[in-house]
């Protein structure tokens, strides 16, 4: 009786409004019931016969019982899944860590206290937990794959210097000299110790660089840098794809420092963090620099064509 009193009384719907109302501010809402995703793993296990990884778990629970999306919200999400499942299968996609399936198409980084798709009783260290050996191989390969994104980004940076020649021993960088996520500007060396300006690559070009306004409703101009026109949705910067209607760019000159990226990584949030080093950014809100990079020329707003004149 105390129980039904308490469930109808305007203290409890006071608080049972507060709760919706929060759950109205997610983007995934959960369908899984009382026993989320621990019963789901279960019964997934005895369908399959195997333990589902948490991409298909979370991909089983946005389904209704008619095989349908619920929440429309998921539709893109769920759709990169199947397609990063695909190409991880051919070998033209790679899951680390918690950087995974799961966490790219939802294009968000992994939170450290909970892991999405499973229980709450499973954390972090838990379900990504790998051998040191393995920790490694991967720290090496993405090294590897940050010491070949600076030297182009070298090349790029050198080619709008003034480099004089000089004479010196030819220089072999070594992983320990590129392991940053930004790195300085020096000249290659010749095989016969002559240094010599590189050339630009021929695929990139001046830009800049805009973020979407929610206050203003337009583009807002925060960094100067190149653009690769080019890009692909596999090729990848720091380990992660460029996904649809994304490009690589490069950040010479910021304008607004503290802005955040359109697409952060897990080493740069903000424009300044990203200062000489790789991102991917939305091509949309990549314009070609007529300037030739003059940051002092440059609007410092540019409205969406939807929202009116310039202001």
């Amino acid at each position: 009786m105390k129980f039904v009193q308490y469930r109808t009384s305007s203290q409890f719907q006071q608080l049972s409004d507060r709760g919706s109302k929060i759950r109205t501010n997610n983007e995934y809402s959960s369908r899984g019931g009382r026993d989320g995703y621990r019963k789901l793993d279960q019964e997934m296990f005895k369908k399959n016969g195997k333990w589902e990884r948490r991409d298909g778990l979370w991909l089983e629970q946005q389904m209704g019982p008619d095989g349908e999306l619920k929440n429309p919200a998921c539709k893109n999400a769920t759709e990169l899944i199947v397609e990063y499942n695909t190409q991880e299968s051919q070998g033209t996609f790679e899951s680390v860590g918690t950087n995974d399936v799961l966490s790219q198409a939802l294009s968000r980084p992994e939170h450290k206290g909970r892991v999405c798709g499973q229980s709450k009783f499973v954390k972090p260290s838990q379900y990504f937990n790998l051998s040191r050996s393995s920790n490694k191989d991967n720290e090496v390969q993405s090294m590897r794959r940050e010491i070949e994104e600076l030297k182009a980004l070298m090349r790029g940076l050198c080619a709008n210097k003034d480099v004089e020649p000089s004479v010196g021993p030819k220089i072999v960088p070594t992983v320990d000299q590129h392991n940053s996520f930004k790195a300085s500007c020096s000249a290659q060396e010749k095989q016969d110790g002559v240094a010599e300006p590189p050339t630009m690559p021929v695929d990139s070009q001046e830009c800049k660089l805009y973020i979407f306004d929610e206050v203003q409703g337009g583009q807002l101009l925060v960094a100067f840098g190149r653009v690769w026109w080019e890009s692909l949705p596999t090729d990848t910067v720091h380990g992660i794809p460029l996904g649809e209607g994304n490009v690589r760019v490069s950040i010479n000159v910021p304008k607004l420092k503290k802005s955040p990226l359109p697409i952060p990584t897990y080493d740069a949030t903000t424009v300044e963090d990203a200062v000489n080093g790789f991102v991917a950014w939305p091509k949309s809100l990549v314009e070609l620099d007529m300037s030739m990079n003059k940051a002092s020329r440059g609007p410092s707003h540019v409205p969406d064509p939807a929202a009116g004149n310039k202001k």
